[in-house]
């Protein structure tokens, strides 16, 4: 028997997600992986009392680098769940064990490191961008076509903008969260102050204002 459930996001809300795969474990639903849509998979099992954890891994995607990472890990006492990409490591742990980071620094440096990586990966979607423009301009040569342009313009400017919308996305949650490093050995305490609907509330205005100065500046020179 298995269950589905999308996931809260692993970037911003890690600790939140955390929480709840241990309020599954509680119920008897063990946590099994995430697919690329985002979705988690449970499988039943028998009620356990566990905490989770969510590491972002900075090393090498080599087997044998990563062997000595899990190794690290189960020596400290985390069972290796799954991961995601080869990026983000599940581990699973009694209650009694310790937390996997031991300071503020290194979690303000995984956090740094994380975000480096999804601004670099960002760029690919602005290539996805470029092939839109292109699109356009020959969607502007078709006379049957040219009402779709306005359309695929949308998506153009989105997409191309991507790595600086998410520069955006970024500098809100840190200055709405500028303190989640101090919560390094206690991720619960922070879930609580996570809200992700007044958060995606934020970055909807944010993303509207920013389209309808785009779509204005588009219009006054057109």
């Amino acid at each position: 028997m298995k269950k589905y459930l999308f996931s809260l996001g692993i970037h911003f809300y890690a600790e939140k997600e955390c929480v709840r795969l241990e309020e599954q474990a509680r119920k008897g639903w063990q946590f099994i992986k995430m697919n690329n849509f985002g979705i988690l998979s449970f499988q039943k099992s028998s009620p356990q009392e566990k905490q989770f954890a969510i590491d972002f891994y900075t090393g090498d995607k080599s087997q044998a680098e990563i062997d000595e990472y899990l190794e690290m890990y189960r020596v400290s006492g985390w069972q290796y769940v799954t991961n995601y990409k080869k990026k983000y490591f599940y581990f699973m742990a009694n209650k009694s064990t310790p937390k996997i980071f031991s300071d503020k620094v290194s979690y303000h440096e995984r956090l740094q490191a994380e975000e480096q990586w999804y601004f670099k990966r960002s760029f690919s979607v602005s290539g996805i961008g470029v092939l839109l423009w292109i699109l356009i301009i020959w969607l502007y040569q078709q006379n049957g076509l040219r009402h779709l342009i306005s359309i695929v313009t949308s998506l153009a400017v989105a997409t191309t903008l991507y790595p600086l919308l998410y520069r955006i996305t970024a500098k809100l949650m840190h200055l709405r969260y500028k303190h989640r490093p101090d919560y390094y050995n206690n991720p619960e305490a922070f879930a609580k102050k996570q809200r992700i609907w007044r958060d995606s509330l934020l970055h909807i205005c944010v993303g509207a204002f920013i389209g309808g100065v785009i779509g204005f500046i588009f219009g006054y020179f057109t």
